[in-house]
């Protein structure tokens, strides 16, 4: 109780003691002082059962914040281990492959394979100590060549441009291992002369449309001639 309290009371029982009075008698001043004494006490005792229940509470949200935090943490590193696991078996798959076509292509196992890391994120491509122009060309050939015999990749389609800095040996036997694919396969390519008798054939039988100039272009006319007057 505060003094204020206290003293307001006190000061209104002095003023008037016959109308301070209950109706029994008793002096309220009084009346009103017992029950504060008596009940202050029991006013504590709630408000620390209260205050209890509030830290008891805030506990348990603690609590209940921690455990869903280590479980969002434990399913994001199953997610993680998951998604890693199969990241190294596609990359072995690749890797191995690329390997088995490059043997293919170069004649020989002494050659480097292009190789290929696949992380979360992230990839790395490349065919080690060797970053020539060709062997990045003939990296990419065979990279598309072991997706296409590894998943269900229906077909791909290669550019002249690709087979321009490539040896004219692995030229042709990149030409033989198109010709072993069961899917479509679609390459341009600029010139055959250069080419084996073998790869020649192969093209020549496979061939669907040939363009060159003189009316042979694909809509009959070359789009960049000038007109003349």
């Amino acid at each position: 109780m505060e003094f204020s309290d206290f003293f307001d009371m006190l000061w209104t029982y002095l003023g008037d003691p016959d109308e301070s009075k209950d109706n029994k008698g008793r002096p309220k001043f009084f009346c009103h002082l017992i029950d504060l004494i008596i009940r202050t006490p029991q006013t504590d005792v709630e408000d620390k059962k209260a205050e209890l229940k509030q830290l008891e509470d805030e506990n348990k949200n603690y609590q209940k914040k921690k455990k869903l935090q280590q479980d969002k943490k434990d399913q994001r590193d199953a997610l993680n281990a998951t998604v890693n696991n199969e990241l190294s078996e596609v990359q072995h798959s690749l890797n191995t492959k690329m390997a088995s076509l490059n043997e293919q292509v170069c004649g020989s196992n002494s050659f480097q394979p292009p190789r290929i890391e696949l992380k979360p994120k992230e990839y790395n491509f490349e065919t080690i100590n060797d970053q020539g122009t060709g062997t990045s060309f003939k990296g990419l050939i065979i990279f598309d060549q072991a997706c296409l015999d590894l998943t269900r990749l229906p077909f791909f389609i290669h550019d002249s441009l690709l087979f321009s800095n490539i040896e004219i040996d692995r030229r042709n036997r990149i030409i033989e291992m198109y010709a072993q694919e069961t899917k479509q396969i679609f390459i341009s390519i600029d010139s055959i002369e250069v080419l084996s008798e073998k790869a020649q054939e192969i093209i020549r039988e496979n061939t669907v449309l040939t363009l060159e100039r003189g009316g042979k272009e694909l809509f009959g006319r070359s789009w960049n001639e000038q007109a003349t007057k």
